[in-house]
């Protein structure tokens, strides 16, 4: 915050539409589908709609951020 960058504040257990997280992300909404499906992130579905924990998404993007190192 103090160098200006904006942060977001939310509960680890909140819900997130697939838009939503591919923002999160800064991934496609098509390409997080494909992650989705492939197992690689963990979601739910409510009717046709996926839901994703935002704990499970944090988790994924420290993954990744790790294995890019």
């Amino acid at each position: 915050m103090f160098k200006g960058n904006a942060i977001t504040v939310m509960p680890i257990y909140a819900e997130l539409s697939t838009q939503e997280t591919a923002e999160l992300l800064n991934i496609s909404r098509p390409h997080l589908v494909e992650l989705l499906e492939q197992g690689k992130i963990p979601f739910r579905k409510m009717g046709t709609h996926r839901r994703v924990l935002a704990k499970d998404v944090f988790d994924y993007k420290q993954y990744i951020g790790v294995k890019q190192c």
